[in-house]
């Protein structure tokens, strides 16, 4: 009961965070830019204006130069700033770097332009400019500052004194008491001024400082319930936010032919998963809903990631108590289906991890299937990167081939156990793929991986099935990613094979950094 306590309120302090992951700004992408296979990390400042770090990685060769650019979603490549040169790594010719400045809220890209023996190639990589935190002024700046203040404004009340009693007095005259007087009175004149200025100084700092506070980043409010509709449970989840009710964000669009993504997880337990895709039940998209999977009851949390028209993609977070499973669903009048593309699995709670606890290297999913982490480092660090590829096998030797889910080759679910982190990736990476092709088509660029259908693109990313380092159909990798804090996680990661989803469980302990 008290780790569910724990869970749950450190759950709660996190939804401030829940910016299209939660816990972690960082973007991760992996795709090409024309004809040349490139890695971009885009590290955000968590403060606006701020500057973000930019990292792109060639893994091919030929690439000569590297330019990227921040594209504000409502402002377009015109209307943004020129393009900058990313600087090449010393003792790393495919490593590149820039920083550029996101100057407002909202919804950013990064369009980064390789050029190189096979010309010129462009990929967009969009991203979320958010305020997450406010830095704080140190001592030693603040009594710097503090001191220069005292300086001028001593120094400019003396100036005024010194002007009326001596700007006019010939050389050699005795300073009069009449002037004297005036030159008290002056500087008493202007130390009220001084004041005022001074005064009016704050009141504007603060006014722009509680105009920073009401920007820092706030997901949409939700509510949430499981309803019971014919003997079936049935997840409600409710947009309550009265800036969304207020028309302030832009509508949302379907991210791989879905409105919704959500991971129900049981808590504290971790051991009830479920992927599934709650559909508005109504016009304004206030309202969704979905089929709860025949997983037993308890406390749940889950993770729902959507995307607005602006390309801003959030997590939506909450908690539901899901009643328990009767065993008996009647599917059939229902107001709403089943997704065919919902999945779930019933696996086992979370094992004691500790620092020097080996790390699962592999996961006997649906008693017939093998999958295995087949680059899983010894030691798990934050903030390094970690490689992300697993193979598949048929225990019982027959052949097996990866099948689209979706339209990727993978999705995978990480979540810190503590509820503090949470991401939803792909084998392209973090970003919304939705997002993406907004910023194509605001680019000019013709979509590749989809066809417009009702005014929306309905997805197929075929073209990220695979990377180049794994042409084996029994094998998914992932860019490298970076787990932002220490603890231990429990990793889901999603394949189909014939028709079926398998949900792999991975178990891991992330390290502190070693301070030497």
């Amino acid at each position: 009961m008290k780790k569910k306590l724990f869970f749950i309120s450190i759950l709660l302090g996190c939804f401030s965070f829940s910016f299209a992951h939660v816990g972690s700004l960082n973007v991760f992408y992996e795709g090409k830019a024309g004809p040349y296979p490139i890695r971009v990390i885009i590290r955000p400042p968590g403060v606006v204006p701020g500057l973000a770090e930019i990292t792109v990685r060639s893994l091919g060769e030929g690439v000569e130069k590297v330019m990227v650019q921040p594209v504000k979603w409502d402002t377009g490549p015109e209307g943004s700033p020129p393009p900058d040169v990313a600087m090449n790594i010393t003792g790393d010719e495919t490593l590149f770097h820039s920083e550029l400045w996101l100057m407002d809220f909202g919804s950013y890209s990064v369009n980064v332009e390789v050029y190189g023996e096979q010309g010129r190639g462009r990929a967009i990589v969009p991203v979320n400019s958010v305020a997450t935190k406010q830095l704080e002024m140190s001592l030693l700046l603040k009594g710097i500052l503090s001191a220069l203040m005292i300086f001028l404004v001593s120094g400019g009340i003396t100036i005024v004194g010194a002007a009326v009693r001596e700007s006019t007095l010939e050389s050699g005259s005795k300073t009069s008491k009449e002037r004297i007087k005036k030159s008290r009175i002056s500087m008493l004149l202007g130390t009220l001024i001084f004041i005022g200025l001074l005064y009016g100084g704050r009141m504007w700092w603060t006014s722009i400082d509680n105009q920073y506070q009401e920007n820092l980043f706030k997901p949409i409010e939700v509510t949430s319930e499981v309803v019971i509709e014919n003997d079936t449970r049935i997840l409600q989840i409710s947009i309550t936010d009265e800036n969304w009710k207020k028309g302030l964000y832009t509508p949302l669009i379907p991210d791989h032919g879905k409105m919704m993504h959500t991971y129900l997880i049981r808590i504290p337990e971790l051991d009830a998963f479920s992927h599934i895709h709650p559909v508005s039940i109504d016009k304004d998209q206030n309202t969704f809903q979905v089929i709860v999977p025949p997983l037993p009851g308890g406390n749940y949390v889950f993770f729902a990631d959507i995307t607005h028209e602006s390309g801003f993609a959030q997590t939506l977070v909450d908690t539901v108590l899901v009643p328990e499973f009767s065993g008996v669903e009647k599917l059939d009048n229902l107001t709403i289906s089943r997704d065919p593309d919902d999945s779930w699995r019933m696996g086992y709670s979370l094992p004691e991890l500790e620092l020097d606890s080996a790390v699962q290297a592999s996961d006997l999913v649906n008693e017939k299937y093998q999958m295995e982490w087949i680059n899983l480092p010894d030691r798990i660090i934050v903030g390094t990167e970690v490689e992300f590829s697993f193979k598949v096998k048929d225990i019982e030797g027959g052949h097996l081939s990866l099948e689209p889910y979706m339209g990727m080759l993978s999705h995978a679910g990480i979540l810190k156990t503590d509820g503090s982190v949470f991401l939803h990736l792909h084998p392209v990476g973090s970003i919304s793929m939705a997002s993406q092709q907004q910023f194509e088509r605001q680019a000019g660029i013709k979509p590749q991986h989809g066809s417009e259908h009702k005014g929306h693109l309905d997805m197929d990313h075929s073209q990220y099935m695979g990377d180049g380092m794994h042409k084996s159909s029994e094998v998914v990798s992932y860019p490298p990613i970076e787990f932002p804090q220490p603890g231990q996680y429990r990793i889901w990661i999603q394949v189909k094979v014939k028709g079926e989803v398998l949900s792999g469980i991975f178990d891991i302990y992330v390290h502190p950094q070693i301070v030497s």
